[in-house]
Formats: structure tokens, sequence, C-alpha cells
């Protein structure tokens, strides 16, 4: 994965969401490599309450493969 960048990270379509009733919350970012053609296969998501503390997160969405990035 060298080279590769996640970026602009929205929940909800913000940027800084401090709250949602939303059971499901929908996220997106967009992937940056200098590299043509590069793609996503699969993706995981954790929320931790500090980062980088992801060794106990509090919300995990596991491998997930897929291309989409929402």
């Amino acid at each position: 994965m060298l080279g590769l960048k996640v970026t602009h990270v929205k929940c909800e379509y913000r940027t800084e969401l401090l709250g949602t009733d939303v059971t499901k919350p929908r996220i997106s970012w967009r992937l940056e490599s200098h590299r043509r053609g590069t793609l996503q296969q699969a993706y995981r998501i954790q929320v931790a309450v500090r980062v980088p503390d992801f060794a106990s997160p509090i919300w995990d969405t596991g491998i997930v493969d897929s291309e989409e990035s929402l």
C-alpha cells in the first residue's frame, strides 16, 4: 500500500460530525495514489476514542471486500 492515501473522509456528508441519530451512518472517502490504475479491493473502518488507540476500537466494520468508497 505504499503511496496510497485516504482523503476527503466524510460521515453523513460532513467532515466533522459530533453526533448523529443515524443508526447506519454513511461514511465516504477518496483514495489518492501516484500510481495509475490503483484500485481499492477492500476496506476496514475502525472508530476509537483516541487516535491511534485502535487496539480496542469502539466500532469496527471488519474487513469488507468492496471496491465502493461509500
